[in-house]
């Protein structure tokens, strides 16, 4: 394993383990004002998504808590397989829980970064600055880590090259 793919792996566990801290002991109650203006898509989609996401967050392991067993487990995967000499596993197991994670998690922080592109008065609909890091830490986290996957195992651009 290169020391660049260490770095990644290592930011994608710090990351996540900062969002499943966050969920485990900061408080959970938010009732802050939130005021709906006429046009806010990402919130829509959010908020219409949000029942399915969470029957999926819920029912699916390896997303708990950040998304941190998911990515203990692709890391795992990832280095048992260059042990063993079969590096594909250790890429298509990593690649899938960084899409699993995206799709599960990816969704909040598109979903306000297109509200904050449409109007800026939609903060108000995501309860401000206090609804938002409610709303978004863990799902900015996961989503930050499964990035970090996917660039842990990305190829170099010289290994494609000469091989």
């Amino acid at each position: 394993m290169s020391w660049r793919s260490r770095w990644w792996w290592a930011a994608a566990l710090i990351v996540s383990s900062a969002g499943a801290a966050r969920l485990l002991f900061l408080d959970h109650s938010f009732f802050g004002p939130m005021d709906i203006p006429a046009v806010c898509p990402g919130w829509d989609a959010y908020m219409t998504a949000g029942p399915v996401l969470g029957e999926v967050l819920v029912r699916v392991p390896p997303l708990w808590f950040a998304g941190l067993p998911g990515l203990v487990l692709a890391f795992l995967t990832h280095l048992v397989s260059l042990r063993l000499g079969r590096p594909r596993i250790g890429v298509v197991v990593p690649r899938a829980v960084a899409a699993l994670l995206l799709a599960a998690y990816g969704t909040g922080p598109v979903a306000f970064a297109v509200d904050m592109a449409v109007d800026r008065t939609c903060l108000d609909t995501w309860g401000g600055s206090l609804g938002v890091a409610f709303f978004l830490t863990a799902n900015v986290a996961a989503t930050l880590a499964a990035l970090c996957v996917l660039a842990a195992v990305r190829r170099s651009s010289r290994r494609a090259v000469l091989g």
